[in-house]
């Protein structure tokens, strides 16, 4: 196989692109009020922890919820009416390090990107907002991570998550197969309910 060679030219376009489109995201953010307002004084609102990406953890790992826009149509399958909302990996605005230079991560993203998953009814949570994790306490929202750790942390808390692709944690107490869900409502009034396990199910599960 032919390397590759990129210039610093096509670093310089490809951090641009970038640039623009976390700007785009940030420009499109609801507030830390508005947050509290419209989402946290409801329940089971799908939350999309998403991946920086280019990244193993959704490609090959993700199988065939590689994408977080097709990660938000099968939701839309799955009977999800109303809001969901979406949050970006914090890493993907380490575009440039001095050290490093162009670092490539995040670089999978575009204007374009972000317009699709608003057209299709995501809201966009602050870069910095807080997803508390309370041991055994239901929050407002549910997080769908392709593979990601997020569903780990959780389950040791006590809480339900679902998770995309063939992570290594497949399995464990509280974690959800994507795939084994036929309807996302009837899903939650089963999995939403507390003290239904604990860490030490998980632990003894590793």
């Amino acid at each position: 196989l032919n390397e590759l060679h990129l210039t610093i030219f096509d670093h310089f376009r490809l951090m641009r692109q970038q640039q623009k489109a976390l700007n785009f995201y940030l420009d499109n953010c609801m507030s830390h009020e508005e947050v509290q307002a419209t989402l946290e004084n409801k329940s089971s609102i799908p939350l999309i922890a998403a991946h920086y990406q280019p990244e193993a953890t959704s490609f090959p790992e993700g199988g065939d919820w590689s994408n977080h826009v097709d990660v938000v149509l099968r939701l839309r399958n799955l009977k999800v009416k109303g809001n969901i909302a979406y949050k970006e990996h914090p890493a993907s605005w380490t575009f440039f390090e001095p050290i490093v230079g162009s670092t490539r991560v995040g670089m999978y993203r575009s204007i374009g990107y972000y317009q699709q998953l608003l057209d299709l009814g995501c809201k966009f949570l602050p870069p910095d907002y807080d997803l508390q994790i309370q041991s055994e306490k239901i929050s407002w929202y549910l997080p769908i991570s392709i593979t990601g750790t997020l569903c780990v942390e959780r389950s040791l808390a006590g809480l339900p998550s679902i998770y995309t692709g063939h992570p290594i944690h497949k399995n464990l107490p509280g974690t959800h197969s994507m795939d084994t869900i036929e309807s996302y409502p009837d899903f939650c009034e089963r999995v939403q309910i507390e003290n239904q396990f604990n860490k030490k199910d998980v632990i003894e599960d590793l």
